[in-house]
């Protein structure tokens, strides 16, 4: 396997800490299915958006804006992460644990 990319290495650290500012949730994901991820997902991708519009509007990129935008990188990555880690394991699972069925 290659040498992990110092890029990689930072966002890791970054999507690390905000779990340890978590740490009370566990690994809850792994009870989600990974439609509601992708939903949670897109909500923190919504998230980066405002803060990359907050920094585009601002006269110089401060370091506050800078951690704003990385925590929130790092947000949207650890739901692709928990995506990826759901549908490592869900060989031969129904398609349930996919999309949650509509209640009729």
């Amino acid at each position: 396997m290659a040498q992990i990319r110092s890029e990689i290495l930072a966002l890791a650290e970054t999507m690390q800490a905000k779990l340890d500012a978590h740490a009370e949730r566990g690994e809850s994901w792994k009870q989600d299915t990974i439609f509601s991820l992708w939903r949670r997902m897109g909500q923190e991708h919504v998230e980066l958006a405002r803060a990359i519009m907050k920094a585009q509007e601002a006269p110089v990129m401060t370091r506050e804006l800078i951690d704003e935008i990385s925590k929130e990188c790092a947000d949207v990555a650890n739901f692709c992460a928990f995506i990826h880690d759901n549908v490592s394991r869900m060989e031969g699972q129904p398609n349930a644990q996919v999309v949650p069925k509509v209640q009729e």
